[in-house]
């Protein structure tokens, strides 16, 4: 099946026999019972990795998939998305060009908020996907290099 067939990343995934049918029918079920995705449903169940799910992501939109495990933190890229924020919206901005900002993101077809971080940073975003646990791993590494600076700042303030 050529790329533009696939309508969904479900599609994909039944495609690719990373799920079969009848595990993708139970999850649509479960889905409709339960008032939930079918993504949450997929990689709660572990049928496929994170990062099977994000590399599907990436084949069927069309938008490139980013490895974050060993990326070099730069701090200073949370005084233009605060780390809180980037926890809300499971993100992470992981490098400044010029005038752009890239953010890796668990779903980096949220226009709302690819929209909101351009105007929060003064910067054009240009999105990822990556896999979420690398993201919340890279924005727990900044939260406690973070907490570690302040703390420093408050002990020379005291002595």
């Amino acid at each position: 099946m050529p790329l533009d067939n696939y309508k969904t990343i479900e599609d994909f995934l039944l495609s690719s026999n990373k799920i079969s049918k009848e595990q993708f029918d139970a999850l649509k079920i479960r889905s409709i019972n339960e008032s939930r995705s079918v993504k949450d449903l997929i990689l709660e169940s572990n049928l496929v990795s994170q990062e099977d799910y994000a590399l599907a992501y990436s084949q069927v939109y069309g938008i490139e998939f980013v490895v974050l495990r060993g990326k070099k933190l730069d701090l200073s890229l949370f005084d233009l998305i605060p780390i809180d924020l980037c926890k809300k919206f499971e993100a992470v901005p992981f490098n400044k060009l010029t005038d752009i900002l890239q953010v890796a993101m668990t779903d980096p077809l949220n226009l709302d908020v690819v929209n909101f971080f351009e105007k929060k940073s003064g910067l054009r975003v240009v999105s990822y996907v990556a896999i979420k646990k690398e993201i919340e791993d890279l924005l727990e590494e900044a939260k406690a290099k973070t907490l570690g600076e302040d703390v420093s700042k408050a002990m020379e303030e005291i002595t």
